[in-house]
This record gives C-alpha cells, structure tokens and sequence, in this order.
C-alpha cells in the first residue's frame, strides 16, 4: 500500500490488537489526484476487441500533466511524455484502434492502445498511478447487482454518475449503463436535467411531473401505473438520463413507519434510454410500498 496523499489516520496496535497510538496528518494530493476521474468503462462490447477507458480532467481551470500517468490495475498503459488533459476535456485508452473506429468512427481523442491486458467480463480491479507511483484511483468493478448489471452479450459501458462531483469510484451507486449500445466514448453521456413545476400533473394521471421524469414516462400520456406489484416483487421503469434524481424504495406495515429494507434483485435494460428495476418486498401479511424521488442538488 501507499500513504494516502489525502491524508489518513494511522493506527499502531500491539501483538493484542490492542491500541498503542494513532497519528493523523494531513494530505497534500496533486491536481490528477483531484481532478482526473474514470468517466466510462467499456469491458464488455459485442465485439470483443471494442474496450475502452475513458478519462476525463473536471477541473474547469487546470491543465492535467498526464506524462507517465500509469494503467497498473486490470490493464496495463502509460501515457507518453507531453501528454496533458485540458479542463473538461476528455481522453481514450483502447484496445485495438482499428476496431474502435469501425464500431465508433474516426476523430475520438485517443492516448494510447492497452500495453497489455484486457478488461475483464467478470469485473476487475481498476488502479491509476501518478507519476511518482502515487494512487489516482483504485477499485474494483463487478458485473452482478449492486452494480448496474449489462444485458446479456454485453454491449453498454459503465458510465461514472455526476463527473464533475468526484464520485467515489468503488460505489455501485455511483455508476449506471450507458443510455445507448457501444456506450459514449470521448464524449459527455446525453444527460437531462429536470426543469419546470415538480408537482405538476399535466395528464392527470396522479403522477406528478417530477415522477414521471424519474420515471421516463412523459408527463401529457396518461400513463397510472408504471408501477406493479408482482410475486412480491415491486417493479418500475427508471429514466438513465436523470441523473440529477435518486429514487429509494421504501415499505410500511402501516402507513405510518417507513422502511428502506427492500433489495435490487434484477435491471433490465429497455433499449429505449430507460431500465427496468425489480426489488423484493419483505415478506408480510400486509405490506405498503412507495418509491421516494428527490431532486439531487
């Protein structure tokens, strides 16, 4: 391991596991450590030799020194000396150039092809070094819920939540599938933000506009039910464009005590720039369920 450029608290026990001292101090990390994400992972493309990473620099000021920047974790790159990353600009490493461009095109802002490795199908440990050998970012991707799970055959990339906020990486929560097939390389993911009254109901349908967004139901088709109830198990279509909602599955035996304690056992991608989620439902003799939808500021 490393000590954290962050900063951290290091604790020092005894052969006892029993505390000796702690020490905590402060961090001091580089402009790629703050400013350079993972935006997008394609490891799972019909055609298998398609993969690719994207990077993207969300500091709206500073030019990222990429020279050296290192792939070490589920495939193996560096970037060559002079490269930078400008604000908001985005960057490629791929696997094999001339299947890239026949799926995607030419003109993509492509660094570099893999040295080795490949991106696994099964999920795999991500890590990016600075130059000086420090952690950019590190984690471990998985294909199986929580983490958004793709249609079978693959095809849609993992795309990073809100960029600009640096999400932690390693939450499944902060990922979802690409809106269309063979993902958005090189370019931002075609995300939408909610504008208008949140409770207004146009088609009278007694979802409000703000529902139906989430939802990826128009709000002038009336449309009562995107929600059911089956087997116990609570399914509703979800907009993969709304990225600025988050919607939480809650139960009641009563009305009155509400409880997030349902699961996510299935997301089936529609095709259509929305999924389909599935949650199981406690096992009761009288159940309400709701989904709560909040705008994310």
């Amino acid at each position: 391991g490393h000590l954290s450029n962050f900063g951290e608290t290091i604790t020092l026990s005894d052969s006892n596991a029993q505390l000796v001292d702690t020490l905590t101090y402060t961090g001091s990390p580089s402009d790629n450590q703050l400013n350079l994400v993972i935006s997008e992972i394609m490891y799972h493309p019909t055609t298998p030799d398609a993969e690719y990473l994207e990077l993207t620099n969300i500091s709206d000021t500073l030019t990222l020194d990429l020279a050296n920047v290192t792939f070490t974790g589920g495939i193996s790159f560096t970037f060559p000396s002079g490269s930078t990353l400008a604000p908001g600009a985005r960057t490629l490493v791929i696997l094999n150039q001339s299947v890239f461009e026949s799926i995607h095109g030419g003109g993509h802002p492509i660094s570099g092809i893999f040295s080795s490795g490949r991106l696994s199908n099964e999920g795999e440990q991500i890590k990016l070094e600075d130059a000086d050998g420090s952690t950019i970012r590190q984690f471990t991707y998985e294909t199986a819920l929580p983490w958004p799970t793709p249609p079978a055959g693959g095809n849609y990339s993992l795309v990073l939540l809100n960029p600009a906020s640096n999400p932690d990486h390693s939450l499944p929560h902060n990922w979802r599938p690409s809106i269309s097939e063979n993902g958005t390389p090189g370019t931002s993911s075609p995300v939408t933000t909610f504008i208008g009254n949140a409770d207004e109901d146009l088609d009278s349908d007694g979802l409000s506009a703000l529902v139906e967004y989430a939802l990826g139901t128009a709000d002038n088709v009336f449309n009562p039910s995107p929600l059911t109830i089956s087997n116990g198990t609570l399914s509703f279509p979800r907009n993969l464009a709304a990225d600025d909602v988050e919607i939480i599955v809650e139960t009641s035996t009563d009305l009155i005590t509400w409880n997030a304690n349902t699961s996510l056992t299935d997301q089936v991608h529609n095709n259509n720039g929305t999924l389909t989620e599935h949650w199981v439902l406690p096992d009761e003799s009288k159940l309400f369920a709701r989904i709560q939808i909040d705008l994310i500021p």
